[in-house]
């Protein structure tokens, strides 16, 4: 696993706990199972994992940077399910990071997403991109 996944990943079993319940890269060929937490591991998980994968590569930004400036740009978008949350960052135009996690983490919302961001945009020498 690269060294952006790793220090992602421990941040988020750090400041997540339990709450984490999956965690996936993916570019326009392939897609990694970074965590899946033991109980959520499910052949229905399993037959259904490759469809999440397409949807999540198919899904544009709600509001598209290059349409309307004045939002920044897209760093990450988040469904609110009624059992889950799940956070899709975009790292490049063919790369990305989905986790999903518990209910609980959207009550801080905004600075958790900008903490993931920082971390997933960290070189290995410790300055940003």
């Amino acid at each position: 696993m690269n060294e952006r996944y790793e220090n992602v990943l421990r941040f988020l079993r750090a400041r997540g706990g339990d709450s984490l319940r999956t965690a996936f890269s993916y570019t326009d060929d392939e897609w990694t199972a970074l965590y899946v937490r033991e109980d959520v591991d499910t052949p229905e998980l399993r037959r259904w994992l490759a469809t999440y994968i397409e949807n999540v590569r198919e899904h544009d930004p709600v509001m598209p940077t290059d349409e309307y400036e004045r939002l920044g740009e897209t760093k990450a978008t988040v469904e609110v399910h009624s059992e889950g949350v799940l956070i899709h960052f975009w790292l490049a135009d063919s790369e990305g990071f989905v986790i999903s996690m518990g209910s609980d983490v959207a009550q801080n919302l905004t600075e958790f997403v900008e903490q993931c961001q920082r971390r997933l945009h960290r070189r290995e020498d410790g300055s940003h991109n």
